[in-house]
């Protein structure tokens, strides 16, 4: 969870499952006898709400919602457990005009080798947090914050293109859609990625190793198989035999041709480049793009969530350039006075 993107006030939960999460906290507080700070992990799908796990400490959210809330928790659950009275701290989401995002923080550029994938286990470094008008406002200055480059109206002029590969790529085309009509960008693809974006029509894709894309065919096979859209994008390959697609990838990249990377791995991918393959030596396609990202400083988003949200609000930032957000202090947003500057 320490890698999650947080938002708050949460944009796309049910009503009951709010209601329910609060009924569950205060159920497992009174049944633990809890006075201090603790965090629940849960799981909702639809209206169902399930408990991970619950831990008696604070976790790094906790200053996350004091600073959006602009309330002291540490200080009133100090007092609680001290046996010192407090005055309970009035909870409402829906009265907030403003939308908070905490982004974490990588150090993959310092750990040479490492696949900038993310697992079971934590691997971010540190975390910021940024208030905007909406989420798309307040994501974008949490991505800038964190060190994040991001594409800009004069990369699209000046003719630099994203890089996709993407697991699936048949359920992103009006997300690619948006990132050639919208955004004014070409689309540089893996193999897989650009015969599902041309099956679907998405103008200004190429295959980022030149080759032409061929609708009938996979690099010259005919096709009679299950259409699997990552075919060839991280597949396992030596480190001295990687395909040319990978390599002419690394090279747009090091070329500075490439202004943004989409890598969404399948989920049968390992961590830190390992392939579903007996070559202790093998790499995965996607790992030797991920790595070159990372070492070109050129920004990378690996999560299906977050690369729809950063798209839409690319979308909504360069049809709006004059209403780019300047940096505010953290006091206009609890006083509201930054509402007058939207009107």
């Amino acid at each position: 969870s320490g890698d999650a993107t947080l938002v708050l006030p949460a944009q796309k939960l049910y009503v009951q499952t709010q209601k329910q999460v609060k009924r569950i906290a205060a159920k497992i507080a009174t049944h633990l006898r809890i006075t201090g700070p603790f965090n629940i992990q849960l799981m909702a799908r639809e209206n169902e709400v399930k408990v991970i796990e619950c831990n008696l400490r604070a976790s790094r959210s906790f200053p996350f919602l004091s600073k959006t809330l602009n309330c002291n928790f540490i200080s009133l659950a100090t007092r609680v457990m001290l046996g010192v009275p407090a005055r309970p701290y009035a909870i409402s989401m829906q009265d907030i005009d403003y939308v908070a995002v905490k982004a974490p923080m990588f150090s993959f550029t310092r750990l040479r080798g490492a696949d900038p994938t993310l697992g079971v286990e934590m691997a971010s470094t540190g975390e910021v947090a940024c208030l905007g008008v909406d989420v798309y406002a307040a994501y974008l200055k949490a991505l800038e914050a964190t060190g994040l480059k991001l594409p800009t109206p004069k990369d699209a002029a000046a003719g630099k293109k994203f890089l996709l590969s993407i697991s699936s790529a048949h359920d992103f085309g009006d997300f690619a859609m948006k990132i050639t009509k919208d955004l004014g960008f070409d689309i540089l693809a893996s193999p897989g990625t650009a015969r599902a974006l041309k099956e679907l029509d998405v103008p200004g894709v190429e295959r980022v190793d030149g080759v032409p894309i061929v609708l009938d065919d996979v690099d010259g096979a005919a096709t009679h198989r299950p259409r699997d859209d990552s075919v060839g994008d991280d597949t396992a390959v030596t480190a001295t035999g990687s395909p040319a697609w990978a390599a002419a990838a690394v090279e747009r990249l090091q070329s500075g041709d490439v202004a943004f990377v989409i890598n969404i791995p399948s989920a049968t991918t390992k961590p830190f480049g390992a392939a579903k393959s007996d070559d202790a030596d093998a790499v995965t396609n996607g790992y030797l793009v991920r790595r070159a990202a990372v070492d070109f400083g050129v920004g990378l988003i690996l999560n299906e969530k977050s690369a729809h949200l950063f798209v839409e609000a690319l979308v909504r930032a360069f049809a709006q350039p004059k209403r780019r957000e300047v940096p505010r202090h953290v006091d206009e947003f609890y006083s509201g006075a930054y509402l007058s500057s939207q009107a």
